[in-house]
């Protein structure tokens, strides 16, 4: 007796079937083969620039290619590779703090030189380590962070003064700053001074 034919329609939906199953398979066997790999050799990139680079433009060539990895890499090992760069941009700052504190007056200036190269640096792997690459720094964005530096340096013109009887204020001793804030400070104002624009790098030292 002839064997039966089965419909077109449940041979159809059992070669979709069998055709997603192979996708996924792929896809895992994608990321099994590259993508652990590809983030260790990300972060291990990362490192290298942030131990041996002074500032992003001496390793153009890294950085895009760290923007390559990013780009290939699933979001969790994203966020792995840019947990290991804050870790390593916390000890460098932590070095870096201590570097400052114990230099002499004639020696810090030009610590903050190579430290503000270093952050610019930093900067960099933060942009590029964000999936969709660097952005395209415009003439306008350059404009508009020198018209913010020269409102900061402007002084503000003090408020009118009120004719009303002075209370005595009790003074109070003013904070003591620790070492990060020190520096901190240091570091923000030196950028100021050269006319280097932190991003948002710039409000957080601003904050203390």
């Amino acid at each position: 007796m002839a064997a039966r034919r089965q419909p077109e329609a449940t041979q159809g939906r059992r070669g979709l079937l069998i055709a997603a199953t192979i996708a996924v398979s792929l896809g895992i066997a994608a990321w099994w083969l590259s993508g652990p790999d590809l983030a260790a050799e990300t972060i291990v990139l990362q490192q290298q620039l942030l131990d041996e680079a002074a500032d992003p433009k001496s390793c153009q060539q890294q950085l895009r290619q760290i923007m390559g990895n990013i780009d290939r890499l699933p979001a969790e090992a994203i966020r792995d590779v840019r947990r290991e760069l804050g870790k390593s941009v916390s000890g460098l700052t932590r070095q870096a703090t201590t570097r400052y504190l114990q230099a002499s007056p004639a020696e810090r200036p030009a610590l903050l030189d190579a430290d503000l190269g270093k952050l610019q640096l930093v900067l960099a792997l933060f942009d590029a380590t964000d999936q969709g690459g660097m952005p395209v720094r415009t003439q306008a964005d350059i404009d508009r962070a020198e018209q913010r530096r020269k409102a900061r340096a402007k002084p503000a013109a003090p408020p009118p003064q009120k004719q009303a009887a002075k209370k005595p204020v009790e003074k109070k001793p003013p904070p003591t700053a620790t070492p990060a804030q020190v520096y901190a400070q240091a570091l923000l104002k030196h950028a100021e001074k050269k006319g280097v624009d932190l991003g948002r790098f710039g409000r957080r030292l601003g904050r203390g």
